[in-house]
């Protein structure tokens, strides 16, 4: 007899929400929606410095590109780029998901480093010194379609060093 009941309510619910198989990663993303997401999506601690911050900071992007097109992971793919960091970590450790956090605290630099093979597929990059107010937006700018920014971390700004070279410019 519950059953009965049940079975009324199953069909009043939206076939969209029971038989969607869209992919939130796949197509296009505005600046804007990407900025709302990731604002949205930060932990409260994370919140809570993020909003603190001033001055010129150097980020860390972290993208979710498993649905990125292979031609399109080779055009971020630039000379001296680490494609074989997730690969390397995944078989150091055995384990994916250890793999994937020690990806998440590795060191990256302009040229990137990715994390393959696995869902998610992810690739993180240095990004330009950025003023604080603007680390997200500049992220989801660098992002493409079907790529996802996931997460970013950020460095402060290293000062120049004085060398004899540099010092007659500033």
């Amino acid at each position: 007899m519950r059953a009965l009941a049940i079975l009324p309510a199953i069909f009043t619910l939206s076939a969209c929400s029971l038989f969607d198989s869209s992919d939130p990663r796949e197509g296009p993303e505005e600046v804007a929606d990407c900025v709302q997401r990731v604002t949205a999506a930060l932990p409260v601690d994370k919140r809570s410095v993020f909003d603190r911050l001033e001055g010129t900071l150097v980020p860390t992007y972290t993208y979710d590109i498993t649905k990125l097109s292979l031609d399109a992971i080779q055009q971020l793919a630039v000379e001296g780029s680490d494609e074989t960091a997730g690969r390397r970590l995944t078989a150091s450790t055995n384990t994916r998901s250890t793999a994937v956090a020690m990806f998440m605290k590795q060191k990256v630099d302009e040229k990137g480093a990715f994390f393959l093979g696995h869902d998610p597929a992810l690739y993180r990059v240095r990004g330009n010194a950025q003023p604080a107010d603007k680390l997200i937006s500049a992220g989801c700018e660098r992002q493409q379609s079907d790529m996802r920014l996931i997460d970013f971390s950020w460095a402060q700004r290293a000062p120049i060093a004085k060398t004899p070279e540099n010092e007659n410019n500033s």
